[in-house]
């Protein structure tokens, strides 16, 4: 998967999906399915109880789709510079 977005929005988006997780749970799991599209990208939240979806217009130059943790891609994508970003998912191995 390769493609470009606006940091802004990704992050605005990854941010509401760490609203999803209960304060009182001890080991929230909370995993984002990121899916590079002719569209953009598209966003898939879920936990063991509650699922969100959003869509993110961007330029993909290859689909394709990873998992990451929600708590540590927030924390990457805030700490990047505003503006446009490229997402790249690399081959296993």
């Amino acid at each position: 998967m390769e493609l470009w977005v606006d940091r802004d929005d990704l992050c605005g988006l990854v941010a509401r999906v760490q609203c999803l997780i209960d304060p009182e749970e001890t080991q929230p799991t909370l995993r984002i399915l990121l899916e590079g599209n002719d569209k953009g990208l598209r966003i898939t939240a879920t936990d063991s109880d509650v699922g969100w979806t959003a869509e993110l217009a961007g330029s993909s130059v290859d689909k394709g789709a990873l998992v990451v943790d929600a708590a540590d891609f927030f924390s990457i994508v805030r700490s990047l510079e505003e503006g446009v970003i490229r997402l790249v998912s690399l081959p296993a191995g």
